[in-house]
């Protein structure tokens, strides 16, 4: 006889449909839990179809509900929590010191660095990437742009996006994140790292392309199934440098890296071979002082 399982395992029985983002069409959608701290932007005037309601992946395991609102240039972050409780986060472009994207399969995490009251936070939500679009006024706004400008999808014929794109096809599509910040590359670096695990012959290896731009630099780290884009204003950006750097296991502890030096935030680090050390170096001279 088989062994009988003493706790089943509960199985999500909605549909698919059910964990993915949804605009307000009436706001008698508007979960119940959320509404006391929409209350105030409503009365301003807040339309609903700039309401953003991302529900939980899924329904019984624990997680997080995110309801996402945009009223003028404030966007408004509620988190509500397994015990009931919801967190509010009311953001406006000045106060956002670096914003990342990021993909891993179908979901998607932005998460903002930001300063209020000469204190540095962070605040994040994750949503399924089928929708990625209801976002997109969010990302804007949280970047000073207009809520409805839309990014590129495509590259001009330049000969370093030439060369990218016979280095790696993979990185030369994903480098169009570039234009969720501004709408041309003026310089850029292509590093490809090496995997230092024990099954690294079944990886890509790690990719990073960083581009400067005319509102600030651009991070994009291609890491198997994860994809991040960081956007770093300039007037958060202190200075480039290339250092010794703390990494993660796998690997040796200390690294030479890249190091992007931030004015509130920890450096971003990107990892150095030793024969990509000249090249990040070019790139750091071509960066225009500021």
């Amino acid at each position: 006889m088989g062994s009988k399982r003493l706790w089943p395992i509960r199985a999500d029985d909605r549909p698919t449909l059910a964990s993915w983002p949804t605009l307000l069409y009436d706001w008698s959608e508007l979960p119940e839990r959320f509404a006391p701290a929409l209350r105030p932007y409503r009365d301003r005037g807040l339309p609903r179809e700039q309401v953003v309601y991302i529900p939980k992946i899924h329904q019984y395991a624990a997680g997080t509900e995110y309801l996402i609102a945009y009223l003028d240039d404030t966007v408004v972050i509620l988190t509500g929590r397994d015990d009931g409780t919801v967190e509010e986060t009311a953001l406006k472009p000045g106060e956002v010191t670096c914003l990342t994207y990021a993909i891993s399969l179908l979901q998607c995490t932005i998460t903002v660095n930001y300063r209020k009251n000469n204190c540095q936070r962070q605040v994040s939500f994750a949503y399924n990437k089928t929708k990625d679009h209801y976002l997109l006024p969010v990302m804007n706004l949280l970047l000073g742009l207009p809520r409805d400008a839309k990014p590129a999808v495509s590259h001009p014929d330049s000969a370093q996006l030439r060369a990218l794109y016979q280095r790696s096809y993979a990185m030369y599509n994903t480098a169009k994140l570039c234009y969720r910040l501004s709408p041309a590359i003026s310089g850029s670096l292509f590093l490809q790292g090496k995997n230092y695990g024990p099954f690294r012959w079944h990886q890509p290896k790690p990719e990073y392309f960083l581009a400067w731009m005319d509102r600030g630099l651009v991070v994009i780290e291609k890491n198997f199934y994860v994809t991040s884009a960081a956007y770093l204003l300039w007037e958060q950006f202190r200075r480039g440098v290339i250092d010794e750097a703390d990494f993660p296991s796998p690997g040796p502890r200390k690294r030479t890296a890249l190091l992007l030096e931030r004015r509130f935030d920890p450096p971003l680090a990107i990892p150095l071979l030793p024969d990509q050390l000249q090249e990040a170096e070019r790139f750091l001279h071509a960066i225009p002082k500021r």
